[in-house]
């Protein structure tokens, strides 16, 4: 109750703890495949991107007038399948921490993903949405290492 009173308010809080918060994270932790096979590589979700590790949450109330100062952030909003999004967080580890193994599961990831790329130019049957989708090219996604907060519901 606590949680929703905060979150309601718009309010930053932390949950300690709780057991089904607990029991959701050693799923999580015991099955790393686990949001993979759920949200899988096919269906896109709302991602904001943002060119720095800082996502700002902000919400313009009323009429959407501005207050004095205002300054948007520079996050974005973007469609991106859950299989880009970890491809895109691993490689961000993988470059901050020099990790091998990393770098080969973002390269199996990225090529699953252009497989798919590949594919839905042939078909056309994978899922879309009415959000625009990065139309980035991959050496712009590279060069501008884009740090992704993605937004779905299981």
């Amino acid at each position: 109750d606590a949680a929703l009173t905060y979150r309601n308010a718009e309010l930053p809080f932390i949950i300690r703890n709780d057991p089904n918060v607990m029991s959701v994270a050693r799923r999580w932790e015991d099955d790393t495949e686990y949001l993979h096979n759920a949200l899988g590589d096919e269906r896109l979700f709302r991602t904001e991107r943002s060119p720095v590790n800082d996502f700002m949450w902000y919400r313009l109330r009323g009429k959407g007038t501005k207050p004095r100062g205002f300054v948007k952030p520079p996050n974005d909003e973007v469609s991106m399948s859950y299989g880009e999004w970890l491809e895109r967080a691993l490689a961000k580890d993988a470059e901050a921490l020099q990790g091998e193994e990393l770098s080969a599961m973002v390269n199996e990831l990225k090529e699953r993903r252009m497989k798919l790329i590949t594919r839905k130019k042939q078909d056309d049957s994978l899922e879309n949405d009415d959000r625009d989708q990065d139309n980035s090219t991959e050496e712009e996604k590279l060069k501008n290492w884009y740090y992704f907060r993605l937004t779905a519901s299981l």
